[in-house]
């Protein structure tokens, strides 16, 4: 009788291994998490939706604190969370969550930009960790899109409003970044930052980076690069200091004013694309020209003189 009692329960033990094994399992992305959602197969195409869903229940989405809109998603056979023309509020307690885009293992995270995205945080925007026998990990920005980082922290913030892991490297290869911080340190390795460490700032492919921060806008980092043509726009005499680990003035403080690393060439957007250049234009009555001071000028066209000009709600550079 034993015997048989134990047969079946040996039996019993190798059905549910077999059946824990057969079984297949739900996709996820080794620990990505957006919004404290944690990102898997079922809800990748849509996590607006999800972040919604998230909150909804929990109580607070919709309100000044927590809201989102466009769309986000996350493609694991290339290992890219895409924002397209996503606007995403969470400014929750900063002690509460380890970012809106928390990175805890995945060894490369791609971010892909379209559009013009904001992301408004308590908390890090971006919070990159590593897999205890991982490599080092890396986070790049990079797509046709800009995105607008504006953190407003807190005196219990742990994190810097991009946070990068004491060993990580964040590449910057997208059409502008910007990161804005109230208390902490805009972009940096402000959580668990060691001397000896190696967590790398780039920025090239004619990206523009711009940050602020109270605490310092580009500070707490173990290696800075730019690409050759770039340079520090703002502030004048900015320069990256190592024995600070640092973009420093030229008297090696910390920069906490706002600093743009950009091309040579770059400027600052006029909120205005794809100019007309030269192309002769017949104003209407309705609109007619204007200056970009919105002062109408009722000379031809063809008789102004060179500049930057608005004909029909169009702007017109003339050569």
């Amino acid at each position: 009788m034993k015997n048989k009692i134990h047969k079946n329960i040996f039996a019993a033990i190798v059905a549910m291994v077999i059946a824990l094994f057969a079984t297949p399992q739900k996709a996820q992305a080794q620990d990505l998490y957006f919004g404290g959602v944690e990102v898997t197969q079922s809800n990748c195409n849509d996590l607006i939706t999800a972040f919604k869903n998230h909150f909804t229940q929990v109580g607070i989405f919709g309100g000044e604190y927590c809201k989102a809109s466009g769309k986000v998603t996350f493609d694991f056979a290339t290992n890219t969370l895409t924002l397209d023309n996503a606007n995403i509020t969470l400014n929750l307690n900063p002690g509460s969550l380890d970012g809106v885009v928390f990175n805890s293992s995945r060894d490369m995270l791609r971010v892909n930009l379209i559009g013009n995205n904001v992301i408004n945080s308590g908390t890090a925007a971006f919070h990159q960790a590593r897999r205890n026998d991982g490599p080092d990990p890396s986070m790049t920005f990079t797509g046709t899109g800009t995105l607008t980082i504006n953190n407003r922290g807190g005196n219990r913030s742990r994190y810097a409003a991009i946070n990068i892991y004491v060993d990580g490297k964040m590449y910057v290869q997208c059409k502008e970044l910007k990161v804005h911080t109230n208390f902490g340190t805009a972009i940096g390795a402000l959580y668990g930052y060691e001397s000896n460490g190696r967590s790398t700032l780039s920025i090239g492919s004619n990206a523009a980076l711009i940050a602020k921060g109270r605490a310092g806008s580009i500070a707490k980092l173990n290696n800075f690069s730019m690409g050759s043509g770039y340079k520090f726009h703002t502030p004048s005499g900015a320069r990256w200091d190592s024995r600070e680990s640092a973009v420093c003035d030229g008297s090696g403080n910390v920069i906490t004013d706002e600093v743009i690393c950009a091309p040579k060439d770059w400027h600052p957007s006029t909120g205005i694309d794809n100019p007309i250049v030269n192309t002769p234009l017949t104003p209407s009555p309705k609109c007619g020209t204007y200056t970009l001071q919105g002062i109408r000028l009722t000379t031809e066209f063809s008789r102004l003189p060179r500049g930057v000009y608005i004909v029909d709600g169009k702007k017109v550079i003339k050569k």
